[in-house]
């Protein structure tokens, strides 16, 4: 991209950990209104902003996911007649004529619908505080094999345990849990949820998730450091986590 390329939107879909290596590009072009960034974060907008500047900075995130491997990209599969939500917002909350524009955009390609949202930066941090100091090393210490996590009950176990300390310390460092039907993980019995993850990880969506893990260790290790940030105020306890974060 050159620094006199025009679009009326940019979207950055990529790992978060990677962001900086582009971000002096995207700074020096001043014509492109708005850059709409969609990845896993638990830091917030401000480098984004500092280096591209507000007025120009939307939030979001790329579902179903996917993994890469070789020079081809996985993802689950998109239907029209049951579209995925993108959620996607202003970084500072209001809905304005231009993320419904945005939106539009997304709402164009098919299989997708945008999911305007005025607490993204809330729905980003919380995203991450369910999977990475959590499923993720959950995985890693299994080897990331899909057969040897399906079976091994221990790691089902930590997994919700360190739900309910990550939940617990994103709430104290005040950040709000959202959507907060997400709460109700937390209350699920642990032999429930320990049966209820068996069964999941046998299915084609874990392969899926199983894909991803392998082909990111480098995000996960950058993702769980800003979680430890992101809850440092909090000042909660989480040995659970603590004890799952050296497999990250």
């Amino acid at each position: 991209m050159s620094e006199d390329d025009y679009y009326d939107l940019a979207i950055v879909p990529m790992r978060k950990n990677r962001v900086a290596d582009i971000l002096p590009a995207l700074a020096a072009n001043k014509k492109i209104p708005t850059y709409l960034f969609m990845m896993n974060n638990a830091a917030g907008q401000q480098a984004f902003i500092d280096a591209v500047g507000k007025e120009r900075v939307m939030a979001g995130f790329p579902l179903p996911g996917g993994f890469k491997k070789g020079r081809v990209m996985y993802m689950m599969p998109v239907e029209e007649t049951k579209p995925v939500a993108l959620p996607m917002g202003e970084v500072d909350g209001p809905v304005t004529a231009r993320t419904h524009d945005v939106a539009g955009v997304l709402n164009s390609m098919r299989g997708y619908r945008a999911e305007i949202r005025k607490d993204m930066d809330d729905w980003l941090k919380t995203h991450v505080a369910l999977l990475v100091p959590t499923l993720a090393p959950a995985v890693y210490a299994c080897n990331i094999d899909q057969q040897h996590f399906a079976a091994t009950r221990d790691a089902h176990v930590l997994i919700k345990r360190a739900l309910h300390e990550a939940l617990q310390a994103t709430r104290n460092a005040g950040i709000r849990i959202t959507p907060p039907a997400l709460s109700a993980i937390d209350r699920i019995p642990e032999p429930v949820f320990v049966r209820l993850l068996s069964k999941f990880a046998r299915t084609p969506t874990f392969e899926n998730v199983l894909g991803h893990l392998n082909t990111a260790v480098d995000e996960i290790e950058h993702l769980t450091d800003e979680f430890y940030a992101m809850i440092q105020s909090g000042d909660t306890s989480t040995p659970t986590i603590d004890q799952l974060t050296p497999y990250n």
